[in-house]
C-alpha cells in the first residue's frame, strides 16, 4: 500500500470510529413528573410521563394515551394520528403508481407507454402530499404535548 492510500485508509477508519462513538445512546431518564418529556434511548420517538414510557407508533398510535386527560391535547393527538395514516396511505399510493408506471414502461411492445409515463410521473403528486401530511403530523404531536404541559399547574 502506498503512503497516500495508507493515510486515506487510516483517515477513513478514524472517521468511522469517531462516528460510531457518537452513536452511543445515553441512559438519561427524567425525574418522574406529570410533564411529558422526550427521550430517544431506543431510536424510536419515546416519551416519559409520570415515570412511565410511552412510544408513539408510525401511524400515531399511543399519542392520544400520552396526552389523555386534556381534551385539547387529545384533539391534536387525534389529528396527528389521522395525518400519519393519510401520509402513509398517500405514500403507498404514490409508490404503487410509480411501480405500475415502471412495469408498463418495461413492456417491449410499447403498447402502454403513455399510461406508464402518466402513472410514473403522476406518482410524485401523492408522494409529495404524503410528505406534507407527515410534516403536519409531527407539528400536531408537538402541539399536543405543549398544550398538555402548558395546562399543568406548576
Amino acid at each position: 500500500m502506498t503512503g497516500t492510500k495508507a493515510r486515506g485508509a487510516i483517515l477513513a477508519v478514524t472517521a468511522l470510529l469517531a462516528h460510531s462513538s457518537c452513536a452511543v445512546t445515553g441512559t438519561y431518564e427524567p425525574r418522574p413528573s406529570s410533564r411529558i418529556s422526550s427521550v430517544d434511548a431506543t431510536g424510536y420517538r419515546t416519551f416519559v410521563r409520570d415515570g412511565q414510557r410511552h412510544e408513539v407508533g408510525l401511524l400515531g398510535g399511543g399519542a392520544e394515551e400520552l396526552v389523555s386527560g386534556n381534551e385539547a391535547a387529545v384533539a391534536e393527538a387525534h389529528a396527528h394520528r389521522r395525518d400519519r395514516i393519510l401520509a402513509w396511505s398517500f405514500l403507498g399510493l404514490g409508490l404503487g403508481g410509480f411501480t405500475a408506471g415502471t412495469i408498463l414502461n418495461l413492456d417491449q411492445r410499447h403498447r402502454h407507454d403513455e399510461l406508464g409515463a402518466g402513472l410514473y410521473f403522476g406518482a410524485f403528486v401523492p408522494i409529495i402530499t404524503s410528505v406534507i401530511f407527515s410534516s403536519r403530523a409531527w407539528h400536531e404531536l408537538a402541539n399536543a404535548i405543549n398544550i398538555y404541559n402548558d395546562d399543568l399547574e406548576d
